[in-house]
C-alpha cells in the first residue's frame, strides 16, 4: 500500500509539473506574439542592427529606453524575471537585465528558436540574480521562442523569458506531500483517502486549468489588440480582412479597406516627446472611432498607421462621407501640454471587387493610394487606380535597376566645358552623371536621379562621381593638359551626409589633385533648409581648399542675407534666364542685376544654357565671367574633352564674340 501510495504520489507530480510548464509555455508564446505584432515593428530595425553595434553602444543607446518602456507596459501584472531579446546572430540586442545587452549567445535553445521551435525548462534556482535584485530558492520557467509576426513569416529573433512559478510550485509540492502523509499514517483509511486525494487533485487541476485559460484570454487579447490604443492590431487586420473578403464575395456587397497615416506626426513626437505623442494616438484613434460607422472595424497597424474596413459601403458615395468624417475630426485642435496642436491626415481607399478580389490585392492597393494621397500634399484621401500602381511597379523596377547599376559599375561621367567669357577658351568643366543600362540603353538623368535621391543610393553614388571626378581632372594634368577646374553636383542627401567631409578628403588624397582645380555646386534649397549648420559644413569644405557655387541662381529661395555670410565662390545662372535673352527685357534685367551682385561681393558668375552668338555677346556684355552651354559643346565622354578642349582654342569664337 504505502509502494502504491508512492507511485501515485510520484505521476501526479509528474502530471502536474508537465501540466504546469505546458502552461507557462502557452504564456510565453502568447507573450511572444504580443511583442511581435505591437512592439516588435517599432524595434525591429534597432534589433537587426545589433551586430553592427558596439556592446558599449548598444548598452547606451536611447533604443533601449523605449523598449523598457513598451516592455513596461505589457509585462504589468505578471509573473515574468527577466526577458532577453537576441537578433539572429545570438546577439543579445535587449535584456532587462542591462548587464547582458551585447553578449553573444548560441547554445542549442536559441538555435532551437531560430528555427522556428518553442522550448522550455523548470529549473530550481538556489540563488536567482533578476535585474533589480537577487531572489532566493525559486523556480523558474525559461522558454526560447521565435520573433514574427505571423506563424508563416520568417524568424526576425528570438525571445527568451524567465516565469516565476515559485508559488505555483510550493503549492504543488505542498499538496503532494500532504496527499502522501495521510496516505501513509492512516492506512485504515486508505480508501477515503484516495478519494479526498482525488477530489482535492481535480480542484487543484480545475483551479490550474481555469487560470490557464484566463492567462490565455489575456494573452491572446494581447496578441490580437494594441496595448496603446485597446483597439484591434496588425495580426487581428489580416484576419478580419480575409473574413470581410468571404463575406463579401458571398453576399454579393462592397467592401472597402481605409489605409490612415498621420501627417507630420513624427514633428510633434520629437518636439513635445513619445508620452506626448503617444497621448495624441490615443485622442486620434478614440476620433477616428466615432467618425467610423458603428459596423466599421478600426485597427491600429503601428507608429502613426491606422486602417478601417467598411462592409456593405456604396462606392464611391457611402465610403467618400466617412473619409470625410475622419479628416474632419483630425483636423480639430488637440490641447496638449496646456497648447493647442492640430493634424492632419491622409487616406487611401480601395474596394472590393473593384480593386481586387483578395485580401491581400486590397491591401496593397490602398496602401498605394494612401501614398498617393501623401503625394498630393495630405489632408486628403484617394480612391486606388491602375495608373498609381503602374508607377509604383515603375518606381520599384527602377530602383531594383539602380541597385544592379551600382553593383555592376553602370554608371558613366560625361564632361561639359565652362569657358572663359574674355578669352573664349576652357577653363573648366561640369561632370554629369549618366547611366548606360544593359538593356535601355543611356537613361535620361530626369529619369533616375530622382530615384537615386528618394532611395538614398544618391549618396554612395555622389561618392563615386566624387572620386571618378577627381581621379579623371588629375590624369587630364598628367597627360599634359592646361589645369582645369573640375564640378560636380551635390545633392540636398550628400549635403546631410557625415560622411562628406571624409568623402571628399579621400578622393582629393587618392587622385592627388589639388584642391584648388576641384568645384562643388550647392542648389539654393538645401542652402536654407537649415541655414547655420549649412554654414559650418560650407566653411569645413572651404577648410579643404575646394571651391564652392550656388548652382541655378534665381529659381529658389534666393536671399541677400545668406549670400555673404556663405562661403561661396561663385553663382550659376540658371539657364530659365539665358533661353530668351535677347527678347525679354525682364530676363536681361534679372542677369545683369545677378551680375552687378556677384561683382560687387567679389565672386564669379557662371551662365548655363548659353546656346547662340547673340547669348554670349550679351552675357558678355553683363559681365558674366563663364559661359557653358550646346554653343560651345554637348557634355562629351572624357577621353574626348582634350580634342574638345583643342578645337575651342583654335576656334575664331574669341574674335567674333569680342
Amino acid at each position: 500500500m504505502i509502494l502504491v501510495t508512492i507511485l501515485l504520489g510520484y505521476f501526479y507530480y509528474l502530471f502536474t509539473q508537465e501540466s504546469l510548464l505546458d502552461s507557462q509555455k502557452q504564456v510565453s508564446v502568447m507573450f511572444a506574439k504580443s511583442y511581435a505584432n505591437s512592439i516588435w515593428p517599432s524595434h525591429a530595425g534597432f534589433i537587426q542592427e545589433a551586430a553592427s553595434l558596439t556592446r558599449k553602444e548598444l548598452q547606451s543607446s536611447e533604443e533601449i529606453r523605449d523598449i523598457h518602456r513598451d516592455m513596461r507596459m505589457l509585462l504589468r501584472g505578471t509573473n515574468t524575471l527577466n526577458i532577453t531579446i537576441f537578433d539572429v546572430n545570438g546577439i543579445v540586442a535587449y535584456s532587462t537585465n542591462e548587464k547582458k545587452i551585447g553578449d553573444l549567445q548560441q547554445d542549442t535553445r536559441y538555435l532551437g528558436a531560430l528555427s522556428g521551435e518553442t522550448l522550455s525548462t523548470l529549473m530550481f534556482h538556489d540563488l536567482y540574480k533578476s535585474n533589480h535584485n537577487e531572489l532566493e530558492k525559486r523556480y523558474v520557467v525559461t522558454s526560447y521562442m521565435p520573433i514574427r509576426i505571423l506563424d508563416a513569416a520568417p524568424v526576425e529573433g528570438v525571445m527568451a523569458i524567465d516565469l516565476d512559478i515559485t508559488s505555483l510550485k510550493n503549492e504543488m509540492h505542498f499538496q503532494k506531500i500532504r496527499a502522501i502523509s495521510w496516505l501513509i499514517l492512516i492506512m485504515s483509511l486508505v480508501y477515503l483517502l484516495v478519494w479526498i486525494f482525488t477530489k482535492r487533485a481535480d480542484r487543484l487541476l480545475r483551479e490550474q486549468q481555469l487560470q490557464r485559460e484566463k492567462d490565455l484570454e489575456d494573452m491572446r487579447h494581447l496578441a490580437y489588440h494594441d496595448p496603446l490604443t485597446g483597439f484591434l492590431n496588425r495580426s487581428s487586420f489580416a484576419e478580419h480582412t480575409t473574413e470581410a473578403v468571404h463575406r463579401a464575395k458571398r453576399v454579393g456587397w462592397t467592401t472597402a479597406i481605409m489605409f490612415l497615416d498621420l501627417d507630420r506626426f513624427k514633428l510633434i513626437n520629437d518636439s513635445l516627446g513619445h508620452d506626448t505623442g503617444d497621448q495624441l494616438l490615443r485622442l486620434t484613434a478614440e476620433r477616428i472611432r466615432g467618425a467610423l460607422r458603428e459596423s466599421d472595424i478600426l485597427f491600429r497597424m503601428g507608429g502613426d498607421e491606422f486602417t478601417a474596413i467598411l462592409e456593405d459601403v456604396n462606392i464611391p458615395e457611402r465610403t467618400v462621407e466617412v473619409a470625410h468624417r475622419i479628416l474632419d475630426v483630425i483636423a480639430k485642435p488637440i490641447k496638449l501640454q496646456g497648447e493647442e496642436f492640430t493634424i492632419s491626415a491622409s487616406i487611401g481607399i480601395a474596394a472590393y471587387p473593384r480593386d481586387g478580389e483578395s485580401a491581400d490585392d486590397l491591401v496593397k492597393c490602398a496602401d498605394t493610394a494612401m501614398y498617393h494621397a501623401k503625394e498630393l500634399g495630405g489632408n486628403c484621401f484617394s480612391f486606388f487606380s491602375v495608373e498609381m500602381n503602374k508607377r509604383v511597379e515603375d518606381s520599384l523596377k527602377m530602383e531594383t535597376a539602380l541597385n544592379r547599376a551600382v553593383a555592376n559599375a553602370e554608371f558613366f561621367l560625361q564632361y561639359q566645358p565652362r569657358v572663359c567669357a574674355q578669352t573664349q577658351r576652357v577653363i573648366g568643366a561640369e561632370a554629369l552623371l549618366r547611366w548606360r543600362h544593359p538593356e535601355w540603353g543611356v537613361v535620361l538623368p530626369s529619369r533616375f536621379i530622382p530615384q537615386l535621391e528618394e532611395s538614398g543610393l544618391i549618396v554612395p553614388v555622389g561618392a563615386w562621381v566624387i572620386r571618378e571626378a577627381c581621379r579623371q581632372n588629375k590624369a587630364w594634368q598628367d597627360m599634359g593638359l592646361s589645369p582645369i577646374n573640375i564640378s560636380v553636383n551635390l545633392s540636398s542627401r550628400q549635403f546631410r551626409s557625415e560622411s562628406l567631409i571624409s568623402t571628399v578628403c579621400l578622393a582629393l588624397t587618392e587622385s592627388q589633385l589639388a584642391p584648388c582645380y576641384f568645384e562643388m555646386e550647392l542648389t539654393e534649397s538645401l542652402l536654407v533648409d537649415n541655414t547655420e549648420n549649412a554654414i559650418a559644413l560650407m566653411h569645413s569644405l572651404k577648410s579643404l581648399g575646394i571651391a564652392l557655387s550656388i548652382d541655378d541662381f534665381g529659381t529658389g529661395y534666393s536671399s541677400l542675407s545668406y549670400l555673404k555670410r556663405f562661403p561661396i565662390d561663385c553663382l550659376k545662372i540658371d539657364r530659365s534666364f539665358v533661353t530668351d535673352l535677347a527678347n525679354r527685357t525682364k530676363d536681361a534685367a534679372i542677369v545683369e542685376a545677378i551680375s552687378t551682385l556677384a561683382h560687387n561681393l567679389g565672386i564669379g558668375l557662371v551662365a548655363e544654357g548659353v546656346e547662340n552668338i547673340n547669348q554670349v555677346r550679351l552675357l558678355q556684355k553683363y559681365g558674366c565671367t563663364e559661359l557653358q552651354g550646346y554653343f560651345y559643346s554637348q557634355p562629351v565622354n572624357a577621353d574626348q574633352l582634350p580634342e574638345m578642349i583643342a578645337c575651342l582654342g583654335e576656334s575664331k569664337i574669341a574674335v567674333r564674340v569680342v
